[in-house]
């Protein structure tokens, strides 16, 4: 696989019964070599009703500079409403 150096995201949707997710525990860690995509709800899911379900967003962004491994970004990196927005996701849930 040839080298792909930029910025990068991963938008990981959570349904959850949970009042809140806490940002203060220890980092969430997603597999970086088996990121899927998919351009929908799995049928099972998506029959749900939410109830009192809670829907969070988590962003992931990375960047990779040329020789260099894949780095979280943090420097200057955009919020994560503006990630939805830019991916196009915002738009179709009205952020």
């Amino acid at each position: 696989m040839a080298e792909r150096p930029g910025h990068f995201r991963a938008i990981a949707f959570v349904v959850t019964g949970q009042i809140a997710i806490d940002p203060t525990r220890s980092p969430l860690s997603i597999p970086l070599d088996r990121i899927g995509e998919a351009s929908a709800l799995p049928a099972a899911l998506a029959r749900l009703p939410f109830g009192t379900r809670k829907v969070f967003a988590l962003v992931y962004a990375f960047e990779r500079r040329a020789g260099k491994s894949q780095q979280p970004w943090t420097d200057g990196a955009p919020s994560a409403l503006v990630h939805l927005r830019r991916s196009g996701i915002g738009g179709r849930i009205g952020l």
